[in-house]
């Protein structure tokens, strides 16, 4: 009974010994992949360097790649949602307000009708909004020369 004891106790430490060295394994790999990211900083300065660069302007061509990569990890609990909510959170409680955007102003009001610019001759008509070639005229001319060219 004894031996049968010690051959099971012997597959026992076998199997331990099995998955420590699938666990030393993944060590090494994950001692090696955290070595190749933390020279990723480094190699991005030197790229920059080299090609006359700053790091903003990677990450403006990652922009779209960012913001896919920050949405896809919504709802983990430690992540970048909540290191971004935080920060915000404390950027708006100093005063700070994030930047909205804003209403493009109002075009100018011009009536309905046809348009004959005296200078070229050409001829715009306004329905509803004022088409291109009216607003440009508006803007090279002044919105009371152009009113004045209604028919």
């Amino acid at each position: 009974m004894t031996v049968h004891s010690i051959d099971d106790i012997d597959r026992k430490l076998e199997a331990y010994r099995e998955k420590l060295a699938l666990l030393e394994t993944r060590r090494q790999d994950a001692e090696r992949r955290e070595a190749a990211l933390d020279a990723v900083p480094r190699m991005l300065d030197q790229y920059c360097q080299t090609h006359g660069l700053q790091r903003a302007d990677l990450y403006q061509v990652l922009e779209k790649d960012i913001e896919k990569w920050i949405k896809s990890r919504r709802g983990e609990e430690e992540g970048i949602h909540q290191h971004l909510k935080s920060y915000f959170a404390r950027v708006l409680s100093e005063g700070d307000t994030v930047v909205s955007r804003q209403a493009p102003p109002a075009e100018p009001k011009l009536p309905a009708g046809l348009y004959t610019n005296p200078y070229s001759g050409e001829q715009v008509i306004k329905k509803t909004r004022a088409p291109k070639e009216l607003r440009q005229w508006v803007q090279r001319y002044g919105l009371g020369a152009v009113e004045t060219w209604r028919k």
